[in-house]
């Protein structure tokens, strides 16, 4: 509850409003700095603590706030002062505050390991009802990893054959970029498509298999591959506008 539901920065309110926690800053590795947490459910005492580092800890005995460097300050009820005690290190317990039964956590299609996109467990009410979900993420499981490879194919179809110092490869190489984004592109309509519509999960498997047979094609020729004019055209009047667009203008001399 600690770790997730409060926001930095906030004061946030807990049991009715007897227990408010403040934190400055959550870090990347999940510890609290800048700790406040001001109790007061016991109606004889109040206590406020202030930490400058705080660590959840979940052990056999509960759940508890582990507080790093700072002071408790005691306020019993009908005394005036308050008792202040410093500390290197506090254990604060949040067991009271923690669910008596954990509540029971549904995974979604792709937080699932591929086994249980295969064999969901029996009587698991999410498969049932997202069957067609968990079948696309498993066709996208198979084919994420061709991927790498078919791109891998691809440029090495359009690049890998010998130039002369006159062959310019930029044309090729965006060539090469275009067919694989065209590729990934199938790859996604098809697994997010097949969950709708089961038909189109073979849509990644035929775009890798052409992917593969060109790429192959193209290497065995071992020559120069040019691509299409009409990439070649709007590439090359793309490059001309560009040009004009940054060009420098001459300043003549007087």
């Amino acid at each position: 509850m600690v770790s997730s539901k409060i926001e930095p920065g906030q004061f946030t309110s807990i049991e009715g409003g007897k227990l408010t926690v403040h934190v400055r800053e959550r870090k990347p590795n999940g510890q609290l700095s800048g700790v406040m947490v001001d109790d007061q459910r016991d109606p004889k005492e109040r206590m406020t603590i202030l930490a400058e580092l705080g660590t959840i800890l979940t052990n056999d005995r509960g759940v508890f706030l582990i507080l790093e460097t700072g002071t408790v300050q005691r306020q019993e009820t009908g005394k005036r002062d308050p008792a202040i005690i410093r500390f290197r290190e506090y254990a604060f317990d949040l067991s009271r505050l923690s669910p008596g039964a954990p509540a029971s956590i549904t995974y979604s299609a792709p937080e699932r390991f591929l086994m249980e996109l295969i064999a969901p467990a029996p009587g698991d009410t999410f498969a049932i009802e997202q069957a067609d979900a968990l079948r696309a993420e498993f066709h996208n499981r198979i084919t994420a990893v061709l991927y790498p490879v078919a791109f891998l194919v691809l440029t090495f179809a359009y690049l890998g054959a010998p130039r002369t110092t006159r062959q310019g490869r930029a044309t090729s190489l965006i060539t090469a970029i275009l067919l694989s984004v065209a590729l990934r592109s199938a790859g996604f309509y098809g697994v997010l498509s097949g969950a709708r519509t089961p038909a189109l999960l073979v849509l990644p498997y035929v775009a890798l298999l052409l992917a593969f047979a060109l790429g192959a094609w193209g290497i065995g020729r071992g020559q120069v591959i040019e691509p299409p004019a009409i990439i070649v055209r709007f590439l090359n009047a793309l490059s001309e506008g560009a040009s004009r667009l940054f060009a420098q203008p001459r300043v003549q001399a007087p």
